[in-house]
């Protein structure tokens, strides 16, 4: 809980939300759908600044170019993106949380406060999104590192494919409703010219990053899934960059990711071939 909250900011300007996140002499931070901040509490805050009046909620495309506004919720990526890329961000939306937590979590909130290895996480990383924050003047690759204090994710943009696309998705955890202890996302995209490129993302493996493997698919199919399914979990890769917790060792993480990523990856070749 946030015992010591004593401010409550609700601006319709951007500028504004960033004048008040910025202030050092009371801690205050962002809130989105409040699932996250909430739950997470932190006897530090004294300060939030409700971005629900910022125009952020957003869902625009305009050719292959999809723009996601951070403060979209994750029902609304489940009912309006299911026909978008496969399905692939709608599943993996669906997968984040129960229908009440995604009807007030949003797409922001979720990638700052729900961590690198989530369902979410690894599907924008496998079609390539990139996010606009404030106080950068590119779009930077997701996944990022730690967003500066006082800055804000604003959107998420994917530029899809152009050509056919398959996608893939698959995950272990301890039961089929909790967060994945590892997941995989893979998208397989076929080129006006006939070229067949995939990139695949796996979460739950790395410490500090995503495992993700681009590759040009040839004609020997499980060759070249075996490939990738070989450099996601090299055996060169050093135990002490591997997560380990009581959820699962890194020996077993290790052993696990190879073994859903290369099904993912089969299901979106497999789809693209359909």
């Amino acid at each position: 809980m946030l015992y010591r909250l004593r401010e409550y900011h609700r601006p319709t300007d951007l500028e504004e939300a960033l004048r008040l996140l910025q202030r050092t002499d009371i801690r205050t931070v962002p809130l989105a759908g409040g699932t996250e901040l909430i739950g997470r509490g932190g006897a530090e805050i004294e300060a939030v600044v409700d971005l629900g009046a910022l125009g952020l909620d957003f869902i625009e495309r305009e050719g292959n170019a999809l723009r996601l506004g951070a403060m979209v919720r994750l029902q609304a990526i489940v009912e309006r993106l299911e026909e978008v890329a496969d399905g692939l961000l709608a599943e993996a939306a669906r997968r984040m949380a129960g229908w009440n937590i995604r009807n007030m979590a949003t797409l922001g909130g979720s990638l700052v406060g729900s961590g690198l290895h989530t369902p979410l996480s690894v599907a924008l990383a496998a079609l390539g999104a990139r996010l606009a924050i404030t106080g950068q003047d590119e779009l930077l690759p997701w996944p990022v590192g730690e967003i500066p204090r006082g800055q804000l994710i604003t959107a998420v943009v994917i530029d899809l494919p152009e050509g056919a696309v398959g996608t893939g998705y698959e995950q272990v955890g301890r039961t089929p409703a909790d967060h994945p202890i590892v997941c995989a996302a893979a998208v397989a995209s076929r080129s006006i010219q006939g070229e067949v490129h995939t990139r695949t993302a796996v979460g739950g493996l790395l410490v500090r990053s995503l495992s993700i493997v681009d590759q040009a698919i040839g004609g020997d199919v499980p060759a070249a899934v075996e490939a990738v399914a070989a450099q996601i979990a090299p055996p060169s890769l050093p135990e002490m960059a591997c997560l380990s917790d009581y959820r699962g060792s890194a020996e077993y993480r290790r052993a696990v990711a190879p073994v859903v990523a290369r099904r993912a990856l089969t299901t979106a070749i497999e789809k693209l071939a359909q």
